[in-house]
C-alpha cells in the first residue's frame, strides 16, 4: 500500500488510503476479508500472497475455475485485463488474457480472449445439488456443450460510456444461430455474438459506404436537364393552348352557329303549317287524281279495245 488509489470503472469512482506513514514512506497493509473464519495461528514459514491492491487481496476467492477462449471479429478497445465475465448483473468471471489471432484463409486478425469461469457462482444457494441429477455427471465441456446449444454466447459490452471501458457479457440467445462449443481449441472457445452497438456501426458503415458509390453529381445534372425539358414543354404545351383558344375556338363557335342555323331551317321546312308542307300535299293530290284518270283509260280500253281504231262513241262521250 503507498499513497492514494484512485480508481475509476464501471461501478464509479474509488477513492483509497491508509495511514499518514504509509502514505509518506509506503508499506504492506494487513486486513482479514469477511467471512473467512480464524483456524487458529499460521505455522511457521507460511507464505502469504501479496496482492497488487486492496481490491484484489480482498475479492472471493473461487475453488473451481474453469478457462474457455472467446474469439470476437469485432475490436475489443476497452476491454482489459481483469475486466469482469457478467452473467445476468452476476460477475460469474474474470478475463486474464487479450490477444490476436491470424486467420490465413480470410488474411485478417481475430481478438481472442481467456477467461476464467466461476461454475459455483451458477448454482442456486437455496438448494443442494442433486446427484441423481443428469446435469450432475456431466463434464464441465459437457455441461458448458449443453449451454451453447441452447443459444449460449459471449457479447462484447460497453461497462461506461465515458471511459469506454468493456467487459464480456454471457447470456443465453434463443434466436441466434446454431452453433458448438469449439472443443478443438485449449480451452475450448465460446461461440460469440457482435453487440448492438457494434452492429449498428456496421450497418452505418455499410450503408454510408453503398451511398459514397451513388452518382449523386450525375443523378443531379440528369434531373436538372429534365426539368428544363419539362418547363420547355409545359411553355409549348402553355402556347398551344392559347393559340387553340384564339384561332380554332371562335372557327369551332362559327361552325356550331351555322349547324344550328342550318337544322332550324330544315325544322321550319319539315313543320305542319310551312309551305313546302302544302305544296307537298298539293302535289300529292294531283297525282292522285292522274292516277285514278289513267285507271279509268285502262278500264275503259279493256272494255272497248275497238275504240283505239274508231274513236270514242257519240253516245259515250254524252256519259
Amino acid at each position: 500500500a503507498s499513497g492514494i488509489d484512485l480508481s475509476l470503472d464501471a461501478s464509479g469512482v474509488k477513492v483509497q488510503t491508509q495511514s499518514l506513514i504509509t502514505l509518506l514512506l509506503g508499506g504492506i497493509a494487513f486486513e482479514t476479508r469477511e467471512g473467512v473464519q480464524a483456524n487458529g495461528q499460521a505455522a511457521e514459514r507460511t507464505e502469504f500472497p501479496l496482492w497488487d491492491n486492496r481490491n484484489e487481496a480482498m475479492k472471493p476467492r473461487e475453488t473451481v475455475v474453469e478457462k474457455f477462449s472467446l474469439t470476437f471479429e469485432q475490436s475489443a478497445r476497452g476491454l482489459a485485463v481483469g475486466a469482469a465475465v457478467d452473467f445476468r448483473g452476476i460477475v460469474v468471471g474474470e478475463v486474464r488474457s487479450i490477444e490476436l489471432e491470424f486467420d490465413r484463409e480470410r488474411v485478417n486478425y481475430r481478438t481472442v480472449v481467456l477467461i476464467d469461469f466461476y461454475p459455483e457462482r451458477l448454482r442456486s444457494r437455496n438448494r443442494n445439488p442433486d446427484p441423481t441429477s443428469r446435469w450432475s455427471g456431466l463434464s464441465p465441456v459437457e455441461r458448458m456443450q449443453r449451454f451453447v446449444e441452447h443459444g449460449f454466447r459471449a457479447q462484447l459490452r460497453a461497462a461506461n460510456l465515458l471511459t469506454g471501458q468493456m467487459y464480456v457479457a454471457l447470456d443465453f440467445f434463443p434466436k441466434a444461430p446454431k452453433a458448438k462449443l469449439d472443443t478443438a481449441k485449449q480451452p475450448p472457445g465460446i461461440p460469440t455474438i457482435s453487440a448492438g452497438l457494434a452492429e449498428l456501426q456496421e450497418s452505418i458503415t455499410n450503408i454510408v459506404s453503398k451511398l459514397e458509390k451513388v452518382p449523386f453529381d450525375a443523378i443531379a445534372q440528369d434531373l436538372r436537364k429534365t426539368l428544363q425539358g419539362l418547363t420547355g414543354t409545359l411553355q409549348r404545351a402553355d402556347a398551344l393552348i392559347g393559340q387553340l383558344s384564339k384561332d380554332v375556338a371562335p372557327e369551332l363557335r362559327s361552325t356550331l352557329d351555322e349547324a344550328k342555323k342550318t337544322l332550324r331551317s330544315v325544322d321550319q321546312a319539315l313543320s305542319s303549317d310551312s309551305p313546302l308542307q302544302g305544296d307537298l300535299r298539293g302535289t300529292l293530290t294531283e297525282v292522285t287524281r292522274t292516277a285514278e284518270q289513267l285507271r279509268e283509260l285502262v278500264d275503259y280500253l279493256e272494255r272497248h279495245p275497238e275504240s283505239l281504231i274508231r274513236g270514242k262513241r257519240r253516245s259515250e262521250e254524252k256519259k
